[in-house]
């Protein structure tokens, strides 16, 4: 004759049991519905580059430079799809005494830093001083990795060129 054996936990242990299931339950169900994939939302980064005339970044633009960032984001439903990555913030023409273009240069690039395109915005002044644009561009893509920045100066030629203290920033896709 067989016998049959109960098993018995103590209640105790079946609340421990049940309330560690219920936090697992809820550690899952926010990482599914995480705010942060359900807005998109996957990265952001804060950037301000200071090019002499022309600086990019946010106000209060103070002696020189913006004192506030600018962001690039990363947005996207998963990881693997395709993938946003958005430039904000203001250029600023500073050179208070010559009136010139400065612009803003966004190069969109794969994992293996090759260029996926390329966006521009300019600010032209006809006298010196301190003007400003909103710039807002994006790109997107299932190959978007990096973004490189950078802010330049017309030259009396036509020519772009760099130049200031930190006129240049490459930024990684959730680096």
């Amino acid at each position: 004759m067989a016998t049959t054996r109960t098993l018995r936990v103590p209640r105790r242990k079946l609340r421990l049991i049940a309330a560690v299931v219920g936090v697992c339950t809820l550690v899952l169900a926010g990482v599914a519905g995480s705010p942060a994939y359900a807005a998109g939302n996957l990265d952001t980064d804060n950037i301000t580059l200071d090019g002499g005339a022309a600086d990019f970044g946010n106000n209060p633009h103070l002696f020189g430079a913006p004192t506030q960032p600018g962001t690039v984001s990363w947005s996207g439903t998963s990881l693997t799809g395709p993938i946003t990555a958005r430039v904000q913030g203001l250029l600023y023409h500073d050179d208070l005494f010559t009136g010139r273009c400065v612009r803003i240069r966004v190069t969109w690039e794969r994992s293996d830093l090759s260029d996926l395109s390329t966006s521009t915005r300019s600010l032209c002044r006809t006298a010196g001083g301190l003007a400003a644009r909103s710039i807002d561009l994006s790109f997107t893509s299932t190959e978007v990795r990096f973004v490189f920045v950078s802010v330049q100066v017309q030259q009396a030629d036509g020519s772009w060129r760099v130049n200031g203290p930190s006129p240049t920033i490459r930024v990684a896709f959730l680096d």
